[in-house]
């Protein structure tokens, strides 16, 4: 009679197509096999790292004998290759038992492996095969994208630069992503947060992401690395297979009044539709809480929008009617303390219907600036040319052109931009030296290329202005009423793109390293380089 018990002798692991191999010293029983009672180590002697095999989707087609192949369920996979650096090289692949795994052709139950003794894997096969995303869902809402692969990648290696949304499989409507991992730990799923400036670009666009019909994706091949550093397949365009859309009403986040100009400027937390804005919806008050005295208090009447652009700012022209009641009563608007303003829900609604939230009599919102009735200068409107890196600015005074301050104009993305999305000037080379409205500035070639690169005015919607205080002065050195992000940042008024070719103008070739160094006229992108063409 058979009295010996098995001994598992070696094994072999392919994480390419999902295989382990045991070899036994003996046949098995393969219908006593638990595969739950193998654990997966990164060293011999080590739990810190290790993984313990599911029965969910792990199996075996092998017949009994001495050599069982188990056929790695996903779940497994998955598992293995989030618990890097577990199984991620011969070295850290390691293998222990327990008596329970399998029995004999007798009963008799392996030899166990003690996972302080585990064994190492013989023959080690990498992971060759890349990720390829199997569908993703879109949350307009809370603006987040989950991405699921049909394996576990590396979180950190995602690049939102290569990752686009549009609105059909052949469209022009495409909006590059530039937003960040909300994932911390590796998987198949990966959160993607999109960043406040790609969140409305989307909903600036009536055509993207209204519901799932219209929210297409793109990765661009590499777009995410798996756990073996395989980049991901390209996908072409993939419709969502769930969609969130925006239900959250849009907030009043500050206001800005300029007196000087007849301009009233409402910011908003996220775009909204200038078409619907109302302007009699808007009611000025001297204080947080409004006194029944209508002397103390002014509806508009007649004031119109003047701004003729979606977003996150929108431009009023306050009318002669209506300013002349406002000075009229001489404790409203002549101070921040005195510049209180309550809105209905009907005032304006986002780019999805969604009403204003509405600001209260009981709690009416401060003036973030006012700008008295006083001669200050004011940046009425200006021109950027991205083809001859030209600015023209013009005010509603006569201003010293020769005193301005470079280093004290700002170009964004958006009315309200982060720190990534801003650039201010180093400096730059003035075209207009008389006292005028009118002054006209080149910007540097480096300041020009800094800000192609950061992706900034690249079309009127993404071409905003700021200015310190210090930026320029009247004849009688007034300085100029400051643009301020988030407040009162100016949109171009007349965009001119890019349309001049880049020009190779030096390479160096290095032969010791194999490297070419390319030098253009201006910033290029460097994806697009195609070497077959050199």
């Amino acid at each position: 009679k058979d009295f010996t018990r098995p001994d598992l002798m070696a094994f072999d692991i392919n994480m390419n197509n999902a295989t382990l191999t045991l070899y036994f010293s003996e046949s098995v029983n393969v219908s006593s096999f638990s595969v739950s009672q193998i654990t997966l180590q990164v060293a011999s002697n080590s739990t810190v790292s290790s993984y313990q095999l599911m029965p969910q989707g792990t199996v075996t087609n092998s017949p009994n004998g001495p050599v069982i192949i188990l056929l790695l369920g996903t779940l497994d996979m998955n598992s293995i290759k989030s618990n890097f650096p577990l199984a991620s090289s011969k070295y850290t692949t390691y293998l222990s038992i327990t008596s329970n795994l399998v029995r004999d052709m007798v009963g008799l139950n392996v030899l166990p492996i003690q996972n302080s003794s585990a064994i190492i894997v013989s023959q080690y096969t990498a992971d060759g095969t890349s990720p390829t995303l199997l569908a993703f869902q879109f949350d307009l809402n809370n603006g987040l994208l989950t991405l699921t692969f049909d394996e576990t990648v590396n979180v950190s290696t995602l690049m939102a630069s290569r990752i686009i949304i549009q609105n059909s499989l052949q469209s022009d409507y495409v909006i590059p992503l530039m937003g960040v991992v909300n994932s911390t730990i590796n998987g198949p799923v990966v959160l993607f947060q999109l960043s406040f400036s790609d969140i409305n670009q989307v909903k600036l666009n009536r055509r993207i992401a209204t519901n799932a019909n219209d929210t297409y994706l793109g990765l661009v091949m590499g777009a995410v690395l798996d756990m073996a550093l395989n980049p991901s397949n390209t996908v072409v365009l993939q419709k969502a297979s769930n969609f969130t859309p925006d239900t959250t009403m849009p907030v009043l986040t500050s206001w800005f009044v300029n007196l000087n100009t007849s301009e009233l400027i409402l910011n908003f937390n996220e775009p909204v539709d200038h078409l619907t804005l109302t302007t009699t919806q808007i009611t000025f008050q001297s204080s947080l809480v409004r006194s029944p005295d209508p002397n103390l208090f002014y509806r508009l009447m007649s004031s119109v929008l003047s701004t003729t652009l979606d977003g996150l700012t929108m431009h009023i022209a306050i009318s002669n009617d209506d300013l002349n009641s406002i000075k009229a009563r001489p404790n409203l608007l002549v101070s921040l303390n005195t510049s209180y303003i309550a809105v209905t829900n009907g005032l304006v609604s986002d780019m999805r219907g969604n009403p204003l939230v509405a600001i209260l009599p009981s709690q009416g919102k401060q003036a973030d600036m006012i700008v008295l009735n006083m001669n200050q200068p004011y940046l009425i409107q200006y021109s950027l040319d991205m083809n001859t890196g030209t600015i023209q600015l013009t005010f509603w005074e006569t201003v010293n052109a020769s005193s301005i301050n470079f280093t004290a104009f700002v170009l964004q993305s958006d009315s309200l931009a982060n720190a990534v999305m801003q650039y201010r000037l180093t400096g730059g080379m003035l075209l207009s030296h008389n006292y005028s409205t009118v002054v006209t500035f080149l910007i540097t070639l480096a300041d020009l290329n800094a800000i192609k690169v950061q992706k900034i005015a690249t079309s009127t919607q993404t071409t905003w202005l700021c200015i310190d205080g210090t930026g320029i002065v009247d004849n009688n050195q007034n300085s100029i009423v400051p643009l301020v992000n988030g407040i009162n940042a100016q949109v171009v008024a007349n965009y001119t793109i890019d349309t001049t070719r880049p020009q190779l103008q030096a390479f160096t070739l290095d032969l010791n390293t194999g490297t070419l160094l390319l030098s253009f006229s201006e910033t290029v992108m460097a994806m697009s380089l195609n070497a077959t063409t050199i």
